[in-house]
């Protein structure tokens, strides 16, 4: 049997357990750090703009060869590639969804 002593020292560590629990506070950023990462997140924008608005004038296109139409355009470049990766895919999709029902057709049997 527990003591009158031991049971009220047991009741305050339980009440004081208690009350930890519901005043728990976190720990906030201090302020200095958030006015740093502030500041990094509007250089790193900056950045960003300053990029999008000058690179397009660093990538000029070249002017056209001379006895050349400069309106054609090479279809065999990267899109053939593109066309050849698409009908791949189609064709993967197509076993695999004949491979599903395959495999439902013979577990209904």
């Amino acid at each position: 049997m527990v003591s009158k002593n031991n049971r009220k020292i047991l009741l305050k560590q339980v009440y004081d357990f208690g009350f930890m629990l519901t005043n728990y506070k976190p720990k906030t950023i201090t302020t200095n750090k958030k006015l740093r990462m502030k500041k990094q997140t509007q250089i790193i924008q900056i950045l960003i703009m300053l990029l999008v608005l000058f690179v397009p004038m660093l990538l000029m296109a070249q002017t056209p060869v001379a006895g050349t139409d400069p309106d054609t355009v090479p279809i065999d470049g990267g899109l053939s590639l593109l066309v050849a990766a698409g009908v791949g895919y189609g064709a993967k999709k197509l076993k695999e969804r004949r491979q599903k029902a395959t495999t439902l057709d013979t577990k209904e049997k």
